[in-house]
């Protein structure tokens, strides 16, 4: 009972250490994020997004996205993209959506890339064409972005962009499954009836 109890103080003490560097960290970066550091006020966002180092706050994490992808973070380019296409911290505003996640997508980010697939696949912000979204949403999956191998895998086996081949639907499907993607592993199962 003894090792149990000071195994279980051993572990909050490193979990509180833990806790107070991301805090400290936090703080550091907001500083440098406060002094116009690009890289920092991605950071921020993330700390703010995820709950690292201080409170999970959408507002905020929106607001330091902006500051940072405004500063030319590709990455946030993307994710801002993304709280846009889905209204976190802010209005949905697909015609936004659209455009940082081209920004993104025209310096290669798969992210970019998937998310501006999706704003062509249904037509939100941009006239619906099937071929341009498989084309990069076909991209993001090139990369290795997992969101992307169901849409990819389903694109196949419907004929939404491209061609139907289920042999290729079956290999997307495939990748999506070994990331554990509910999706691909069920449509890879309506495959095998």
């Amino acid at each position: 009972m003894k090792t149990l109890l000071a195994l279980f103080i051993a572990l909050f003490c490193v979990c509180n250490c833990f806790a107070q560097t991301d805090a400290q960290t936090f703080q550091q970066k907001l500083q440098r994020a406060n002094a116009g550091d690009c890289q920092a006020q991605f950071y921020v966002a993330w700390c703010y997004e995820t709950g690292s180092g201080t409170e999970l706050n959408l507002y905020e994490a929106f607001k330091w996205l902006k500051k940072a992808a405004e500063c030319g973070v590709v990455k946030a380019q993307a994710a801002l993209g993304c709280y846009y296409y889905n209204g976190w911290g802010t209005s949905i505003d697909y015609n936004q959506a659209v455009h940082w996640s081209q920004k993104a997508a025209e310096q290669n980010n798969a992210q970019g890339q998937f998310d501006l697939g999706c704003c062509f696949l249904y037509g939100n912000g941009v006239r619906q064409d099937y071929k341009v979204a498989f084309e990069l949403m076909h991209k993001a999956a090139l990369q290795g972005y997992s969101l992307a191998f169901y849409a990819v895998g389903y694109c196949y086996q419907y004929g939404q962009g491209t061609s139907v081949d289920l042999a290729k639907a079956r290999e997307w499907y495939e990748k999506g499954a070994a990331n554990n993607d509910a999706n691909a592993i069920r449509q890879l199962e309506m495959l095998d009836k």
